[in-house]
């Protein structure tokens, strides 16, 4: 009888061990059911971004605050992201949500990169900094994502990890708001957003490239929601998208995507891994017209789904490439590599059992963490398999077992060249096979770097730590953020992402050179003539020199004005050839922008248009549009460039 009951004390114990490590299906959350306390104020002194200034749990109470704990590179991060907006658009009045950012990433610690993710996924709500995990453990938490909701009163009332956080949130909200909470407060705090901050450049954070045989180069222009068709003179031939957010099928011109991926070509059918809808999309390019290939535009749960692709459920699809009639899918969100027929057009798991790692093995027992890049070389499959840091590869012969190329695993990042055993990268998002090699876009470290086949062994291309922008030699080049890789005809084309453009690297010259899109939206991006210009020009007395590293614009209102943000005031700086332009957001009275540039020329010209009202909104608000003349000497040392503007008031009686 001892005996049996030691048997069944020892099953109890498995079961429930069982129950506390068991995998949970992705998206899953698991919501915490915990005693009210007191929310722990936000530690001082840190950066804070969509705001004038710091805020305190003082400044959020009588309004709930919803806290969502988050990383950049996270993609279940970023599937939250959604249902953050939803609910703040649902309680616009008595809900705010604040971002912590809690880094895991060296490169996610930088204000500069986080500033660059709320841009580029256009946050509506502060965020903040916190770079040295100090709130993270003041509120206990343990995984990305994790939300935590507080009452008016600054008491904990929710916490949930996980995904699908909008069903548990909103009922937790109405039934406090259900009981007319005494210190409740309505209105939405006064924000100063970051997308004011942003260039207007015709790209805006690129995601994927892909250079046709033909000379034909397609460009996910992710953050407009679009995909540009160019030749690789910067011809703009074709927009693919409105350019406007949405999910909705029809003409390229009204077609909707969101945070378009990556792209593939078949004849001529242009598959789109369209990430954010949760969906693959096909672009004819005959008929111009955009269908939904695979997904419903819900966000899947399921590990191994099966059957036709436009009935399933996809989860974060981030790259797609084409071999034979298969169409392979990196599903980000569901750690796996999806396979669809394309002539059947049904859809299975190719490789990754859904769990988030590095394992090595058979194809369904295999492991893989947010695979975000994908190619075909010789019938062999290659991964960028970015949150396991690594670069996987399948032998597409025989169902061969996935390997592992160079990586150490979730947790083992860094920037070390050398042998596969030793070498170490940091969030790699694409790979593109090229002669007797395989870059890769060691997109942390701002690096593109190329692994030896034979040997192995990896080294740096060009491209170092910090980020920047500069084209020349490859040992002198920068980039900011490399995620897409494309090879063709001797030369490596970069969606270049936080530099908002697309770089081509010419593997013959050793040269890097960026791609000057010529095209639509001219009236913003294209060159400025110089004749037609009917505003003042302002020769700027002192001259520069060729190679600017900053320029700062500062702006004098009258006593009693404000800057109009909503009219987009902007800063143009270029050249008169064109060979340089580039759109800068005017975001406070004195604004800095990076231009790290050297010019080949002796002028240079800065258009500014502006708008600003007096701050009681009596009277008309001023517009003013003027031409700053640049002279350029030829020293070649970097020098920071400042320009004053003093405004007038307007003369005319309220």
């Amino acid at each position: 009888m001892k005996i049996f009951r030691h048997v069944k004390t020892i099953r109890f114990a498995f079961i429930i061990l069982f129950i506390l490590f068991m995998p949970l299906p992705s998206g899953a959350g698991i919501v915490e059911h915990l005693r009210h306390k007191k929310a722990p104020n936000f530690r001082e002194q840190l950066d804070w971004l969509n705001t004038e200034s710091r805020l305190t749990l003082n400044d959020l109470q009588g309004r709930f605050a919803l806290l969502n704990f988050w990383a950049y590179s996270s993609v279940n991060c970023l599937n939250v992201l959604p249902d953050l907006k939803k609910l703040q658009k649902k309680y616009p009045g008595e809900l705010v949500v604040i971002g912590i950012h809690s880094a895991k990433y060296p490169a996610e610690r930088d204000t500069v990169n986080i500033r660059a993710a709320v841009m580029r996924y256009d946050l509506p709500y502060p965020v903040v900094n916190d770079y040295q995990l100090r709130i993270w453990r003041d509120y206990n938490i343990h995984a990305w994502p994790t939300t935590v909701l507080i009452d008016p009163d600054g008491v904990i009332i929710h916490r949930q990890s996980g995904e699908n956080i909008f069903d548990s949130v909103d009922a937790v909200l109405r039934s406090h708001l259900h009981h007319k909470h005494k210190n409740l407060k309505k209105g939405p705090l006064p924000l100063l957003l970051e997308k004011y901050k942003s260039p207007r450049t015709m790209l805006k954070f690129p995601g994927k490239v892909l250079a046709a045989e033909d000379g034909r180069l397609f460009i996910s222009d992710s953050g407009h929601d679009r995909v540009v068709l160019a030749d690789r003179q910067g011809h703009v031939l074709e927009i693919i998208g409105s350019g406007s957010p949405g999910f909705q099928d029809g003409p390229f011109e009204t077609a909707r995507f969101s945070d378009p991926q990556g792209l593939a070509l078949k004849g001529d059918d242009l598959y789109i891994a369209d990430r954010a809808n949760h969906a693959v999309r096909c672009a004819n390019l005959t008929s111009r017209r955009v269908s939904t290939f695979a997904g419903t535009g819900q966000k899947g749960t399921v590990r191994l789904p099966q059957g036709p692709a436009a009935e399933a459920d996809l989860n974060a699809p981030w790259d797609l490439t084409v071999h034979k009639d298969k169409l392979y899918v990196a599903m980000s969100g569901a750690h796996q590599i999806w396979v669809i027929d394309l002539v059947s057009r049904d859809l299975k798991v190719f490789a990754g059992s859904g769990v988030e790692n590095l394992i090595n093995g058979s194809l369904l027992k295999s492991s893989f963490a947010q695979p975000s890049g994908i190619a075909v070389s010789e019938d062999t499959l290659y991964i960028a398999d970015s949150g396991a840091n690594a670069v996987r590869k399948i032998p597409l012969r025989f169902a061969a077992p996935v390997e592992t190329v160079l990586g150490q695993g979730p947790f083992r990042f860094g920037d070390k060249n050398g042998s596969g055993d030793v070498a170490l990268l940091q969030y790699p998002l694409d790979i593109a096979p090229v002669p007797g090699a395989l870059a890769v876009a060691d997109s942390y470290n701002n690096k593109i770097k190329v692994i030896d086949l034979n040997s192995g062994s990896i080294e740096t291309l060009t491209g170092a730590r910090p980020g920047g922008y500069r084209d020349g030699l490859f040992q002198n080049a920068q980039f900011d953020g490399p995620a897409g890789l494309s090879y063709a005809d001797h030369k490596l084309f970069i969606a270049d992402m936080n530099n908002h453009c697309v770089r081509a690297l010419d593997l013959k010259t050793k040269m890097v050179g960026t791609l000057i899109l010529r095209g639509p939206n001219q009236e913003l991006f294209g060159r400025t003539k110089l004749k037609d210009f009917k505003g003042p020009q302002y020769k700027v007395r002192k001259p520069c020199s060729n190679n600017i590293g900053q320029l700062v614009f500062k702006i004098r209102l009258p006593r009693g004005y404000k800057i109009l943000y909503s009219g987009k005031p902007f800063f143009k700086l270029f050249t008169q050839d064109g060979s340089y332009q580039n759109i800068y957001g005017i975001y406070d009275e004195e604004s800095i922008f990076d231009v790290y540039e050297k010019f080949h020329t002796d002028k240079l010209y800065a258009e500014v248009r502006l708008t600003y009202c007096r701050e009681d909104g009596q009277g008309q608000c001023l517009v003013n549009s003027f031409l700053y003349i640049i002279t350029l000497k030829g020293d070649s040392h970097m020098e920071d460039v400042s320009l004053t503007y003093k405004a007038q008031a307007d003369r005319s009686k309220p």
